[in-house]
C-alpha cells in the first residue's frame, strides 16, 4: 500500500519548486507570526471552511493565471471528495 506521505517532497527537493521570489520568506514569517490562536485539532480542510464561512470571496490559492477564492477551494475539494467517494475504496 503507498500512502500520501510515501509520495511527499523530501525537504532537499523543495527548493526546486516554482515559487515566486519572496513566497517561502513570506510563508514561514505567515507561520511563525499568527494573529490568533491554532487549534491543531482541526484538519486542514476543517480550517478552510472555517475560513470560507467567515471570507468566502478571500483569495485561498494563486498561481500565474488562476485565483480561487476560499468559497472555490471548498467547492473544488468538496466535488473531488465525492467524485473519489464514489469511487470507492482502492
Amino acid at each position: 500500500m503507498t500512502r500520501i506521505t510515501d509520495r511527499l517532497p523530501g525537504l532537499d527537493e523543495l527548493a526546486a519548486l516554482p515559487l515566486a521570489p519572496g513566497e517561502v520568506a513570506h510563508a514561514r514569517a505567515s507561520a511563525l507570526h499568527r494573529d490568533a490562536p491554532y487549534d491543531q485539532a482541526i484538519g486542514v480542510f476543517e480550517r478552510i471552511a472555517q475560513v470560507a464561512a467567515g471570507a468566502p470571496g478571500r483569495p485561498a490559492l494563486s498561481d500565474a493565471g488562476t485565483t480561487l477564492s476560499y468559497r472555490e477551494l471548498v467547492e473544488a475539494v468538496g466535488a473531488t471528495s465525492g467524485a473519489l467517494g464514489s469511487r470507492g475504496p482502492v
